[in-house]
């Protein structure tokens, strides 16, 4: 199943949010088309227990462009996939897909 996302000027939306506070999680990848007319920013982070999140890995997606972000090999007990319309004018757009 996929979602749509309209993400105005500088806005950041979380299209993913895994959380277990007592046993760590292995999260899902996700993937993320961007069907925008502006560059987005993805980026997933990763939190221990004391829910403080570090960014794992960013990356950039060109307008029609479509990428997959790996979920962590290792067990989390948070986790988040983040998508950022840096531009201050246009309306970014993206499609994401949860992956089993």
């Amino acid at each position: 199943m996929s979602t749509n996302y309209v993400i105005q000027p500088l806005e950041t939306v979380t299209v993913w949010d895994d959380a277990e506070p007592i046993i760590p999680t292995v999260s899902k990848s996700v993937i993320v088309t961007n069907n925008g007319e502006t560059k987005l920013e993805v980026v997933n982070y990763w939190a221990p227990p004391s829910h403080v999140f570090y960014p794992d890995t960013t990356y950039w997606v060109e307008p029609n462009d479509t990428i997959i972000v790996q979920a962590p090999e290792r067990s989390f007990y948070y986790y988040r996939v983040n998508v950022t319309n840096s531009d201050d004018t246009k309306v970014g757009a993206a499609i994401v897909e949860i992956l089993d």
